[in-house]
């Protein structure tokens, strides 16, 4: 009871309230996310304010138009605003589904399903996308099973993570980055692949 006193955005959804402790074994001191980034939650604007004549910020509510990890554009814009993640802010999905993320190469307003997640000093943006991309299910699940259909300030600024050195977590994502070409032109191959057999005239048709 305490605990929910604590906030002003009662739910009366059961899961809001336990516990998401991360349980990670490492051998890096544990940091929860306040001590490393500001969090921006979204807030949708009226509708009246949406466009598609690019008049005011792109705007996104959701995880629509994520890409692998880049996001792609909306299509959609709007002329007021309250709420906006700025250029390269991690995008993290707070409402159902929860958990997926993706990077913004340019400034967007929020909608209420995103939040922007941009990193201090100590911890590389980058190390703490990868992190949060690989850390979706502990986001999602709360210590007695059940599956949040939301998330939110509190519960992401309380979330922890390990903080290696800054020059390690350089290192990490270096070498994440260069699974990711791998990735990519594994697809590119594929996707482009087209067999040829050779039809010997003399085979039978059926």
């Amino acid at each position: 009871k305490k605990s929910i006193l604590e906030t002003d955005d009662y739910s009366l959804s059961r899961g809001k309230y336990l516990s998401n402790s991360t349980n990670l074994n490492s051998d890096y001191p544990l940091k929860a996310l306040k001590d490393i980034c500001e969090i921006t939650m979204g807030q949708s604007p009226k509708s009246e304010f949406y466009n598609e004549i690019g008049k005011g910020l792109e705007f996104h509510q959701g995880k629509t138009n994520f890409g692998d990890i880049k996001l792609q554009p909306s299509g959609v814009w709007t002329s007021q605003y309250n709420k906006v993640a700025e250029e390269n802010s991690i995008l993290m999905s707070v409402r159902a589904p929860v958990g997926p993320v993706n990077i913004t190469e340019r400034k967007i307003a929020l909608g209420r399903g995103l939040s922007g997640i941009k990193t201090n000093k100590d911890c590389d943006q980058m190390y703490l996308f990868y992190l949060l991309q690989s850390s979706q299910e502990k986001l999602t699940k709360s210590s007695h099973g059940s599956t949040f259909d939301s998330i939110n300030r509190n519960q992401l600024l309380d979330f922890e993570i390990p903080i290696p050195p800054i020059e390690t977590q350089k290192k990490i994502v270096n070498e994440l980055e260069g699974y990711q070409s791998m990735i990519h032109g594994c697809r590119q191959v594929a996707e482009n692949y087209k067999p040829f057999i050779e039809i010997d005239s003399s085979w039978n048709f059926y």
